[in-house]
């Protein structure tokens, strides 16, 4: 092998991670996310959800679920950390149910998320229960399947 081949074969091999951590545009891929959720340590619900790059600040934005709305006036993503704190609800045929303050961080990787939450005040048959929330995301695929779930706008 010819010395300038092997310094041009060298050169692409240092500089291939280099330009694969560029390609990466988003702060997690978009696509099939499957979700664990869990309060004071038992699962809760696994859902699958299509995060398109559009919803990709939502998905990173803090715990929600079908049966809790919440608002994260802060809201920050940023370098591998999530940061979020606002205000939860729950209600019944337009009428609200309960009203909690939640705080919460977390980490991310392009196909990782971890997010757990503080403050939790929920009512189980009547009896108000408080510790921590936490979700476990993994990504999936590029491509979600139809029963994925999607963000509203």
């Amino acid at each position: 092998m010819k010395r300038p081949l092997l310094y041009c074969l060298a050169a692409m091999a240092l500089t291939a991670p280099a330009l694969a951590a560029q390609a990466q545009p988003y702060p997690i891929n978009p696509g099939h996310w499957q979700a664990t959720t869990s309060f004071l340590g038992l699962p809760v619900a696994t859902d699958n959800w299509c995060v398109q790059p559009k919803d990709i600040h939502k998905f990173l934005g803090g715990l929600s679920n079908h049966v809790y709305h919440c608002s994260y006036p802060l809201n920050t993503a940023a370098g591998g950390q999530i940061h979020f704190k606002g205000v939860c609800t729950q209600t019944k045929r337009g009428k609200l149910v309960q009203q909690f303050n939640l705080d919460g961080d977390g980490d991310y990787t392009p196909t990782t998320v971890h997010m757990k939450a503080h403050g939790c005040c929920i009512k189980w048959n009547g009896i108000p229960l408080s510790g921590s929330a936490n979700l476990d995301g993994h990504f999936v695929s590029a491509t979600c399947p139809p029963e994925a779930k999607a963000f509203k706008e």
